[in-house]
């Protein structure tokens, strides 16, 4: 059933200091297509004030999608494509729980 195989997930980050105020939120979602194929993808967004405003810099949106393939038990092969404002990035890689 399509609800057994999927996660929705929301987060948010608030943090008031006298001297620099940071703000962010975070969405989600996974589907699971069986027990060894994994597909998730994430939005975040980041905002950091100060007492002279919001710089550009301060602030960046980013979003990323990955993959995981349960090889065998103790084995993964996952992909990450990520972008962010500054960067883009393609990862592979190969992974052993234990």
């Amino acid at each position: 059933e399509l609800f057994d195989s999927v996660d929705l997930y929301v987060g948010a980050r608030v943090n008031n200091s006298p001297t620099k105020n940071q703000s962010g939120f975070l969405s989600g979602i996974s589907y699971h297509f069986n027990d060894r194929v994994t597909v998730k993808s994430t939005v975040r967004s980041y905002k950091a004030e100060t007492a002279e405003g919001i710089r550009e810099e301060d602030s960046s949106l980013a979003a990323e999608v990955s993959s995981r393939v349960k090889i065998t038990e103790n084995l993964d092969l996952h992909a990450t494509l990520d972008y962010q404002d500054w960067q883009q990035g393609f990862e592979v890689g190969l992974g052993f729980r234990f």
